[in-house]
């Protein structure tokens, strides 16, 4: 028979939700949209190289520079933990 945490909701998971399980969850979530606005930077920045958009290629640089910024706060975030 599983626990339930109230009768009728979902089973107890087998570790506690702690406040450092939520900061690993949230670190990953946060480093994973980094990686993603990196990436969509990048995509930036070669179409606009390809098709001499200088607007666009300057709009991807700037996103790779905010995931960069952001990457590095998460670094400093995760050594003082």
């Amino acid at each position: 028979m599983s626990r339930r945490a109230h009768p009728g909701g979902p089973p107890d998971y087998p570790y506690e939700h702690t406040t450092a399980h939520k900061e690993i969850h949230m670190s990953f979530v946060d480093k994973a949209k980094n990686a993603a606005e990196d990436a969509i930077g990048k995509a930036k920045e070669v179409v606009g190289d390809v098709t001499d958009n200088k607007d666009l290629e300057a709009e991807g640089k700037g996103d790779q520079g905010k995931a960069g910024v952001k990457k590095v706060g998460e670094n400093i975030k995760d050594t003082f933990k």
